[in-house]
């Protein structure tokens, strides 16, 4: 309850900093109160966990909430002086703050995807009008219609913020659980490849726990000491892994495994969100059917 209210407190302070200063021309100090204040929040994060589906979070409704202010301006909803195309840099600072709120203090309303929409229905429009009222924007619609449409916007944000929080816990506490997992399991990767190489190097830099095994499959010895039944040729198509029943992950879903294992939270938990796997597993695999010609092994 404490932390909530703290964060509470510092998304107000940090809504009033970047508006009041950005208004008057001072984005530069606007930015800098944003900034300080969600490293602070970050940096006095006590849990690893709670850290990590902040810093996934943010990037995304940072990102998202770029576009929908673009759609705000364009749809001509809202106009932001000298400012036609991007919104202004002490608005965007507000949705990395925000983010911070829906993960911590709003984490059980966003879990409600009905909740969530009422939220932003009822809610998100008293900042534009705060704001309008402030001579920091201009409305083209009368105020009645302008809530309506923008409350229908966040409120539609809202629900889609809600479904994302959810998605990315699901994935974090996957990542979680196979960082907590004592049974062993070998990453096969191909120690021929300099890419590669330096890819295990930096998991083997960062101190994974003793369960996690790199297996060379260009050592012969090595590797047909621990395959059990995967073939050399079916490893060296993409990065393998294999638990002590024999159960084999292939690609992403190996990475995500060793990242997990190897404290790159994040990046584990990043890998193990469903609706990004369509975009990452293509790309991976475009690389690795094609990286001995990358690395100089291939003329083809």
């Amino acid at each position: 309850m404490k932390c909530n209210v703290l964060n509470l407190t510092y998304f107000i302070i940090g809504w009033l900093w970047c508006v009041m200063w950005g208004i008057n021309g001072y984005t530069f100090f606007a930015l800098i109160g944003a900034i300080t204040l969600i490293s602070f929040q970050l940096y006095f994060n006590k849990s690893v966990l709670i850290y990590t589906k902040d810093l996934i979070l943010m990037f995304f409704i940072t990102l998202s909430g770029i576009i929908l202010e673009m759609i705000l301006m364009q749809t001509q909803l809202i106009s932001y002086e000298n400012h036609w195309l991007f919104p202004p840099l002490y608005i965007i600072c507000l949705y990395p703050l925000f983010s911070l709120l829906c993960n911590q203090t709003l984490e059980q309303i966003m879990k409600n995807k009905l909740f969530s929409f009422c939220l932003g229905f009822l809610i998100a429009p008293i900042s534009y009008f705060v704001v309008y009222w402030l001579s920091g924007l201009n409305f083209y619609y009368p105020l009645y219609v302008t809530w309506i449409l923008i409350g229908s916007l966040f409120g539609t944000y809202f629900y889609l913020i809600s479904y994302l929080k959810n998605v990315i816990d699901k994935a974090a506490a996957k990542t979680w659980k196979e960082k907590d997992n004592k049974d062993e399991l070998k990453f096969f990767y191909d120690g021929s490849c300099p890419i590669c190489k330096r890819g295990v190097c930096v998991l083997k830099e960062a101190k994974p726990n003793n369960e996690l095994k790199f297996i060379d499959i260009t050592s012969k010895e090595e590797f047909s000491k621990n395959r059990g039944t995967l073939e050399y040729g079916t490893a060296m198509t993409a990065m393998h892994a294999m638990d002590n029943e024999g159960n084999k992950f292939v690609a992403l879903d190996a990475f995500a495994k060793a990242y997990a294992r190897s404290n790159f939270y994040v990046f584990a938990t990043i890998l193990n969100i469903p609706f990004l796997r369509p975009i990452l597993d293509p790309m991976y695999r475009l690389f690795a059917k094609h990286r001995l010609f990358l690395t100089g092994r291939s003329k083809k």
